[in-house]
């Protein structure tokens, strides 16, 4: 009886430790992961360099300049972020919102449109609105309520101008993906995601540009009359 409960044991360990070789192997023979590259592993909080990858273990290089272990097998089954890419095509995802007061939102009237317009980049834009939103022949007594006809908001013409921004910005990569949209609206307030590439993937780098885009942008929302919301702890 225990003889087969400890040969039962033995034969279940035997089985892991073949398991865990074989996928250390499949691993460590995979084009998809080498020495040197840059990944991050949620599973652990880790990102860094592969220092050496082999049949039991894999050793990263975290950007602490600490060294952490993980059994290699392990890459198979947990969610893996290949950053390479980013150091190959020197380009690097910048992925942030920004969180509005929705009750800052409002249709932008004839004030507020004569403010706009006197930026640079929302000048094409706006000339092209005019006339269906401020009509020159229009009769007024028929247009009583902003509801009627077409209208801008606030928040949209920030919309509009954030994507010219990052579109004129030198910093980002034109060639790819570039986008400003709303997500969906929290307890907090509204999202609104900056989605691009910066053309540098240095760290030091990337960090900067990132801060410099939202350090513009948070600034010009007070020229749209929007309200940030600010996050704090209890």
């Amino acid at each position: 009886g225990s003889l087969g409960a400890i040969t039962a044991v033995l034969v279940l360990v035997f089985r892991d430790t073949i398991l865990g070789f074989v996928t250390g192997l499949h691993v460590a023979t995979s084009r998809n992961l080498k020495t040197g590259d840059w990944i991050g592993i949620p599973k652990y909080n880790l990102e860094g360099t592969i220092e050496d990858i082999n049949l039991l273990t894999t050793k990263i290089l975290c950007f602490d300049k600490t060294i952490s272990t993980i059994p290699t097998y392990d890459l198979l089954s947990t969610e893996i972020k290949n950053l390479q890419v980013m150091s190959e095509t020197n380009t690097r995802r910048i992925k942030r919102s920004i969180v509005f007061n929705i009750n800052s939102f409002k249709f932008v009237d004839e004030d507020l449109f004569a403010k706009l317009m006197h930026l640079n980049l929302l000048k094409e834009y706006l000339s092209e609105k005019r006339p269906k939103i401020f009509p020159e022949d229009e009769d007024t007594s028929s247009n009583m309520n902003i509801m009627n006809g077409e209208q801008l908001t606030n928040i949209g013409v920030f919309r509009i101008y954030a994507l010219h921004y990052i579109k004129n910005n030198p910093n980002i990569d034109i060639s790819d993906v570039m986008m400003v949209r709303q997500m969906e609206s929290t307890p907090q307030g509204l999202p609104l995601e900056i989605y691009c590439f910066t053309n540098n993937s240095v760290w030091e780098e990337y960090e900067q540009i990132q801060s410099d885009i939202f350090d513009h942008l948070l600034v010009a929302t007070k020229e749209f009359e929007l309200e940030v919301v600010q996050l704090t702890k209890a």
